[in-house]
């Protein structure tokens, strides 16, 4: 934990140091920076609800990479997932409420299991390997339903590239109105827990780790090399496509072009963060999304601009992964 604490504070000491030398008014940057996420209740609510969004995907990352698979198509994915679930909820749109939203999230959740599963099944078959793989059949997808966007699906009374929303019967409740804070973070929660325990206690669960670690010995112990080069990487998928999903039933209610564009890398950032443990997800999720809400904060207060934010989300991306490679050597990250 002293590590975690120790790459937060240099995060955070980064973050700040930017802010100083590139922003035009560094003090009020600054204190919009941190005190951003707790003006109010709104922006408070909205904070929990980005970083909810982000554990999800970042347990996603973490089963993908203990299980020795590299899934990097987590944009196309969660973009996908999302993609799918508004079809579903807008040619039934008459549902039960208790058939509706299990339906559409178990449609996103299956569709990013499938995506992802293509990427392992390449791997196995033709030894392709998945990095470039999910990174290039996610480029594709996030075209593709750019298009349907834009194109089927766009509602055309609107102004924006959007498409219709979906019934508000299939909406998840929120939890901390007049926030954005929606009942997905109970998803969240239970998604952390739930595959803590599978991962740590579960016959399956170490199996996977096992393959991650050293697939030859696991194959030699009579482990399924196709399962498992299947398995940790359509899990990831799977969680990718229900954080689309949710992110659709609980924060947008509509699919607009380029809604979900930074959840797939966020969520590889808080796996290394959290050092690829399930429950330091929440921690990891939690700092991601006050940095983001920091940022916007000082965008808000034109103290900053939208590319000042983009360079301090890619110092931290690039600290993370030489953090993941560092640890690699020394054989401590799995």
């Amino acid at each position: 934990m002293k590590n975690k604490l120790a790459v937060t504070a240099l995060i955070l000491c980064i973050t700040t140091l930017l802010l100083a030398i590139l922003s035009p008014e560094p003090f009020a940057a600054i204190r919009s920076f941190y005190s951003g996420p707790f003006r109010n209740l709104y922006v408070f609510g909205k904070y929990l609800s980005s970083a909810l969004l982000i554990m999800i995907a970042g347990v996603g990352i973490v089963l993908s990479f203990r299980g020795g698979q590299m899934n990097l198509g987590g944009e196309g994915q969660v973009y996908s997932g999302a993609v799918a679930a508004l079809a579903v909820g807008l040619f039934f749109p008459e549902l039960p409420r208790g058939i509706g939203i299990p339906l559409l999230l178990l449609t996103a959740a299956a569709v990013g299991f499938l995506i992802a599963s293509v990427s392992g099944w390449l791997k196995y078959r033709l030894s392709l390997h998945e990095l470039i793989s999910s990174f290039l059949i996610s480029g594709a997808l996030v075209y593709l339903c750019d298009y349907f966007i834009s194109g089927p699906m766009r509602d055309e009374t609107s102004y924006l590239i959007t498409t219709p929303r979906i019934p508000e019967t299939y909406h998840l409740s929120q939890i901390l109105p007049p926030s954005p804070l929606h009942s997905g973070l109970f998803i969240a929660l239970a998604a952390v827990v739930f595959f803590r325990f599978w991962l740590a206690r579960s016959l399956s669960g170490y199996r996977l780790r096992m393959f991650g670690e050293n697939p030859s010995f696991a194959r030699f112990g009579g482990i399924s090399s196709r399962n498992y080069h299947i398995l940790p990487i359509g899990l990831s998928g799977a969680l990718y496509g229900l954080v689309g999903g949710i992110a659709l039933l609980g924060v947008h209610y509509r699919a607009i072009q380029g809604f979900t564009s930074g959840l797939g890398w966020n969520g590889i950032a808080a796996a290394l963060i959290a050092g690829l443990h399930p429950s330091l997800t929440i921690y990891a999720a939690l700092l991601i999304a006050f940095i983001e809400t920091g940022i916007s904060s000082a965008m808000a207060g034109a103290a900053a601009t939208y590319d000042l934010g983009r360079i301090i989300q890619g110092a931290i991306m690039m600290l993370v992964t030489l953090k993941l490679f560092r640890d690699r050597d020394r054989g401590g990250l799995l």
